[in-house]
Order: structure tokens, then C-alpha cells, then sequence
């Protein structure tokens, strides 16, 4: 069934295993493209998102199953869409790959979006349960497409144009992809897919580096060629020719196996007689490494079938020159390229210039433009509706008719898709996608709900050590740890925050709010969360930079800075400022304190800046109750009075909290210390402030909530003495 075929490669795996050896990788020699090498490895350079469980729904047929779409040894793939947009995704979860894998997979694939537009992009990582070992990816659906395998399968007709613009593509992807130094290493039928124009979308000439790249001139050709090349409008030409039935695109939609400048070893359980491998090359069968000539032979296979199917003796004989026994033999991809492009423009050429239906070679099996036949699904076991129509797929899936709407083993938490997962949220905890929408002309919780995490994998991030190869830690408590750690491509120092006790949801929500607040810039700059030491998602780390080298507001003012009224005041400013910000974006810090801040200062006398962190407390400005009874709430003295007899969190409680963090900056036994002020007008300002202040203070820490100023009224009575703007 066409079901069960289409994305049926993105999960098929050919049951290959990598062998564990310890022997070093095949390097590849990599040629300079445009007077640059290719990077010297793709480790920290591209990155993908983590998304909610909830940002895709997930198809149900009539069985109230997912809808499946593929299955291989390692992972299985089932259509979905995503909850914002509508948009139909496609969806693989892996059963049986390393985190590492995966991680391997999704640099090469977006790597490679680069240079081969058409590829499927990766939209992020879906949770499917606990550990990143059960992760979901997922990827853009190809609508009216098939695979390579059900193109040749299929008895709907298939021009011989049509085919020769297949296998060029074919090969042109894969130039592209040696030519940038990747191997796809597993190149076969069900890893091509063949998309052709719907209702909804007529393909234009390509443009880019795939897709009949610079098909109309070929660097090789010369004039003593067979075919000569013409003006730059040729291909265009071709494409206004054919009218609204434009040729296919090709593209692969499995990187699962492919690799950056080096080859790859397998271990095989061979079976001579199987068919499982025969689109690998002998030497690779033999537990050799991979390389360039063994993608050649395995594009070889498919144009071997492809020629079989149009019956063409001159494609039969470019395959055969890809299928010879020794690698060294073998001709490169560019030769290949040609040699296809060649073969293209002579049948397009006769096509063009003979009567069509007067050329029985020509008409013998279809017209030239020819469609194959997308099947409905029609059969006893799914429900019937054409997938070939995008958008009208999409309205039925929007209507809830195949929808599937499941809830977890925690009846509270709609889980909307058989993930897995289960993990709920505690009782008093309210998480970014619990934000009432009422307190802001926009809803809050809509923002959030349009951030998705940035992941980094597990080898983008290194340890920092000290002496005795023990790790650098800032901080350690039972509740989890602050490690120093070094981006691995930029080198750029940063924190990892661990939690020992936080479920992956409350993680999640602290690195979210991090996120939402990344470009107030009064949080150290968000880079994303990445695994540490384990699998398990409540175990993922928060990456920040390393702001002031951990010094926090606490420590800076037990060291007496900044010395004098001026610099004090400027720090006032500061901290007000930062959370009159903050409450601008209807977010409520809820845990306001000395040290909870981060100061960098310049000297003695001045602090430049000031950032938050630990904001795991915060929430939407309807507030919350915090956790933990009355007697533990009293424990902490910068919390409000209403806070700690357990009612909601305001605007207001987060004030109270500044204003006890201000006492303690604006002491007026410091502030009369300083050595500085000597003038009798100086002297006047400063007790004109201290009057100014103690009146202030006693309203920011009335018990009466209506009494206390704003963060953005203390900003502007702080900026009236700030000598120093």
C-alpha cells in the first residue's frame, strides 16, 4: 500500500550495525569549492529544536491507531501535524539508535538542507518518553510524492523523460553531497523520494545546486561534445514546454547512515542469496570502509532498475559502468552527471523535434508528461481520502475526523498522541502552557507556546576540569549543580544547570522562561538545553554563558562594592530596571533575592551590569502559590507577607522582594561612609535621598499589596540621584 511506502525510508535501516572497532576512521580528500574547504567537522555547528509533546497531534486511522506511514529495524514513521499551523509532518520514532546516532543524523540532514533544497528540513525533536533514547524527529511531509521503489513497482505510466529527470536528479544530489564531503552510504529505492506537482503546487525550474543544476551547461562540455550546450534559457524553455505537468523532484529522505569526511565500517550478518544489501558494494560486504566510489555503485543499482523499466540500453550502459567490481574502476559522480545530462538532452532534443505519437519508441509507453498514478487509500483496512490533496488533507485532519484525541494514564494531562509519555505535571505546579491569557493584551501563554528549545547534542559541550581531572563546579546543592563547561566549536565559556530533584517539565519551563527572556538581556545569554551524563530527560542541562564568573549580587555586597552613594544608586537603578523589564513581558520572577543575581562590576565604585537567573520560580502575571507550608515559607524573609500565608504571587510580591534586595544595597550606614562626598551640596543630596527612600521603602513594604509602587516607579525615582547615566 502507498501508505505503508511513502517515508517508509526514513525509517528504514537495511539492519546494518556500526561496528563498535577501535580502529580509526577512512578520511576522505576533500576538494576546495570556491577557494574554501569545507568545515573540518559539523560537531556544534547545527543544531535542532526540542519541541513540546503537545506541538504535534498525530493522525489516527480507523482503528484508533496512528496513522503509519513506514517502518524499518530501527524506527517507525507515522503522520502527524503541527498543532500552531496545520502543518502535516511527518514523524519518526526511533526504537532502536544511539542518542549519538541520532544526533550524527540530524547534523548531516541539516547540513545538507544547505545545498539540497528540496530536502525534507527537520522541524525538531518530539519527547516520546522519558529518555532521549525513545526521542521522535520530526520532518516536513512530502505531499504527492513516493518513493523510488513505488515508482518502479507502480503500473501507472512513467515517460521516459520523466525517468531520465529522476536518475539526473538522483545523481546531481549526490554529487552535491560528495562534493561537500558527506557519504550517504545507504542509497537505495526506499531512500529516494519522487514528488510530483498537485492542486496546490506547480514546480517551477529549479534554481538551486540540485535539481537539474546548470543543466543547460556543464563545465566538461566542450564543442566538440555531443550535445552542445545552449543559451542559459534552455531549461526553462523545457519546463514552459511541458505546460502545468512539470517534472518530478527528487530528493533523499534518510541520513541515517550517511557520514562527513570519513567512511564508514558495518558489520554485516551476509547472506549472499538476500537482497537486502545488493545495492552495497562488494568491497564494502567485505568489511571495508565506505567511500565515494561505493555511493557510486550503489546510484548504479537504481539506475540498473530505472533502465530496465524505460527499457533503455544508453542508461543500462552508465549503470553498468557504476557496477563494476573494483572501486578504482568505477567513474567518478561527475562523470556520471554528465554523461545523464547528455542522455537527458538528446532524448528531450528528439523528443522536441518528432512527431510524438508518429515515434513508437517514444509513445510505445506513455506521453511524455505523463503522471504516475497516486492511489487513494481505498482499501477495507484505512479510511479513503486522497493524500495527493495537501491541503484538503489537512482541513478533514482539522475537522478532529482523523484525529486521534487520547489522554495519558493522568487523566489531567491531554497527552493528544500515543508518545508514551506520561510524565505529569505536580499539583501546585503551573507550567508555561498553563498561563492564563487574560492578564496581557496578547496571550503569554501564546508566546511561550511559540518558543521551542534549542537542543545541543551531547558532544557540543565539554567539560571543564580543575586539578585532580575533577569537573569545575560553581555550585553544588541536593537539588542539582552549576558545572562550568566549553562550547565545543566556539570555544565560548558557559554554565550547564542539572537538577537532581525537577521533573523534565519543570526544566523544560525554566529553560523556556530563559528563552522568552534571552533578548531583554537580563538573563546570561541562552544557549539551549544538552544532555549531561545521562539519557534521561529530567536530567538535561540548561547551557547559559558565564556571566561574571558567577558572581552574584550577594557576594559583591559583602565585599563591601561598590563603595560610594554614586555607584550604589546606579546598581539601584539597574536592579529596578531589570525588573520593570521583566514585568513588561507579564512575567513574574517570584523569586527576587541577592542571590538569585548576577553583578559583573567594572571596579571599586561601579557595577556595568546585572543579570537574573534561577527563574524556575516565575510565572504568568495571574501569579501562583509557591510550594511548601507556611513554616517554610517564613524561612524566607524577602518574600511578602501574603506570599508566605500561601496566596498567589503579583506584581506587587516581586516588588517587596526588590525593595528588601535594595536595603541591603542602599544601607544608609554605607551610603553616609562615603569618603567622596564632601560638598555641602552633596551632603544635602544624600540626606534628601535617605528621606526620599525611607518613605519609599516603607510603601514597597506595606502588608496592604495596593500601596506598593511599581518596579518602573522606582526605576524613575532611582534615575532622579543617578549621577552616573
Amino acid at each position: 500500500m502507498f501508505s505503508k511506502r511513502l517515508f517508509q525510508a526514513a525509517a528504514k535501516g537495511s539492519k546494518q550495525t556500526e561496528k563498535d572497532a577501535n580502529k580509526p576512521k577512512k578520511e576522505l580528500e576533500c576538494d576546495r569549492e570556491n577557494g574554501a574547504d569545507p568545515p573540518a567537522t559539523l560537531t556544534g555547528a547545527f543544531h535542532t529544536r526540542l519541541l513540546h509533546e503537545l506541538d504535534v497531534l498525530h493522525y489516527g486511522d480507523w482503528r484508533a491507531q496512528n496513522w503509519f506511514l513506514g517502518s524499518g529495524a530501527f524506527a517507525e514513521v507515522h503522520l502527524g501535524r503541527l498543532a500552531a499551523t496545520g502543518e502535516c509532518v511527518a514523524v519518526k520514532r526511533f526504537s532502536d539508535s544511539s542518542v549519538t546516532s541520532i544526533e550524527r543524523e540530524i547534523r548531516i540532514h541539516k547540513y545538507m538542507e544547505q545545498f539540497i533544497p528540496n530536502t525534507p528540513r527537520i522541524l525538531g525533536l518530539l519527547p516520546s518518553g522519558r529518555s532521549l533514547q525513545n526521542v521522535s524527529l520530526v520532518f516536513e511531509y512530502v505531499a504527492n510524492s513516493q518513493t523510488l521503489h513505488d515508482w518502479k513497482t507502480s503500473e501507472a505510466p512513467v515517460s521516459r523523460i520523466q525517468w531520465l529527470s529522476v536518475v539526473l536528479q538522483m545523481a546531481e544530489t549526490l554529487e552535491v553531497m560528495h562534493r561537500k564531503c558527506v557519504l550517504h552510504n545507504d542509497l537505495h529505492s526506499d531512500n529516494v523520494l519522487i514528488a510530483m506537482p498537485g492542486e496546490e503546487a506547480k514546480f517551477a525550474a529549479p534554481s538551486t545546486a540540485c535539481g537539474f543544476q546548470r543543466l543547460d551547461r556543464t563545465d566538461s562540455e566542450s564543442d566538440e561534445d555531443e550535445v552542445e550546450a545552449e543559451d542559459e534559457g534552455w531549461l526553462s524553455r523545457i519546463l514552459s514546454q511541458s505546460g502545468d505537468r512539470a517534472l518530478p523532484k527528487v530528493t533523499f529522505i534518510d541520513f541515517g547512515h550517511a557520514t562527513f569526511r570519513r567512511g564508514k565500517f558495518f558489520s554485516f550478518d551476509y547472506d549472499s542469496e538476500s537482497k537486502s544489501f545488493r545495492h552495497l558494494a562488494p568491497e564494502v560486504l567485505e568489511n571495508s570502509y565506505t567511500s565515494r566510489a561505493a555511493d557510486v555503485f550503489s546510484l548504479g543499482h537504481q539506475l540498473q532498475d530505472v533502465a530496465e523499466a524505460m527499457n533503455c540500453s544508453a542508461l543500462a550502459a552508465i549503470a553498468e559502468e557504476c557496477l563494476h567490481e573494483e572501486a578504482g574502476l568505477r567513474p567518478h559522480i561527475r562523470s556520471v552527471v554528465h554523461s545523464l545530462r547528455r542522455l537527458f538532452l538528446q532524448t528531450w532534443r528528439r523528443l522536441t523535434s518528432t512527431n510524438f505519437w508518429d515515434d513508437p519508441e517514444l509513445s510505445s509507453t506513455s506521453p511524455p508528461f505523463a503522471f504516475p498514478l497516486i492511489r487513494h487509500l481505498q482499501s477495507t483496512e484505512e479510511p479513503s481520502f486522497p493524500f495527493e490533496n495537501y491541503r484538503q488533507h489537512c482541513r478533514h485532519a482539522a475537522s478532529g475526523k482523523y484525529f486521534r484525541n487520547c489522554r495519558s494514564s493522568d487523566e489531567s494531562v491531554p497527552c493528544r498522541m500515543a508518545t508514551g509519555y506520561t510524565e505529569t505535571y505536580s499539583t501546585n505546579y503551573r507550567g508555561a502552557r498553563n498561563f492564563k491569557p487574560d492578564c496581557s493584551p496578547h496571550s503569554l501563554e501564546d508566546r511561550i507556546l511559540a518558543l521551542a528549545l534549542p537542543y545541543l547534542a551531547s558532544t557540543d559541550v565539554k567539560n571543564v576540569y580543575k586539578k585532580a581531572n575533577k569537573q569545575l563546579l560553581l555550585s553544588e546543592s541536593e537539588r542539582g549543580s552549576i558545572s562550568v563547561a566549553e562550547l565545543t566549536r566556539s570555544g565560548h565559556m558557559v554554565v550547564v544547570k542539572q537538577f537532581t530533584r525537577s521533573s523534565f517539565p519543570e526544566v523544560r519551563y525554566e529553560a523556556l522562561i530563559n528563552l522568552y527572556l534571552n533578548d531583554t538581556g537580563w538573563v546570561p545569554r541562552f544557549y539551549g538545553v544538552a544532555p549531561r551524563g545521562s539519557w534521561s530527560l529530567r536530567r538535561l542541562g540548561i547551557v547559559q554563558e558565564l556571566f561574571a564568573e558567577g558572581v552574584t549580587l550577594g557576594d559583591v555586597l559583602k565585599s563591601g562594592k561598590p563603595v560610594g552613594f554614586a555607584g550604589r544608586v546606579a546598581l539601584a537603578v539597574r536592579l529596578s530596571s531589570m525588573l520593570a523589564d521583566v514585568h513588561s513581558r507579564y512575567i513574574l520572577l517570584n523569586n527576587f533575592n541577592v542571590h538569585n543575581i548576577l553583578c559583573l562590576c567594572k571596579d571599586q565604585s561601579h557595577c556595568l551590569d546585572v543579570k537574573i537567573i534561577d527563574v524556575g520560580a516565575s510565572c504568568g502575571c495571574d501569579g501562583k502559590i509557591l510550594d511548601g507550608d507556611r513554616s517554610y515559607l517564613s524561612e524566607f524573609a524577602y518574600l511578602a507577607p501574603e506570599v508566605r500565608n500561601k496566596q498567589l504571587t503579583s506584581y506587587a510580591s516581586d516588588v517587596y522582594s526588590l525593595c528588601v534586595a535594595l536595603l541591603d544595597v542602599l544601607d544608609v550606614n554605607v551610603l553616609t561612609k562615603d569618603t567622596n562626598i564632601s560638598t555641602v551640596h552633596e551632603v544635602n543630596e544624600l540626606l534628601d535621598f535617605t528621606v526620599k527612600w525611607s518613605d519609599v521603602s516603607t510603601a514597597c513594604l506595606a502588608d496592604d499589596v495596593s500601596l506598593r509602587p511599581t518596579a518602573a516607579d522606582l526605576k524613575d525615582f532611582f534615575s532622579q540621584f543617578d549621577t552616573m547615566q
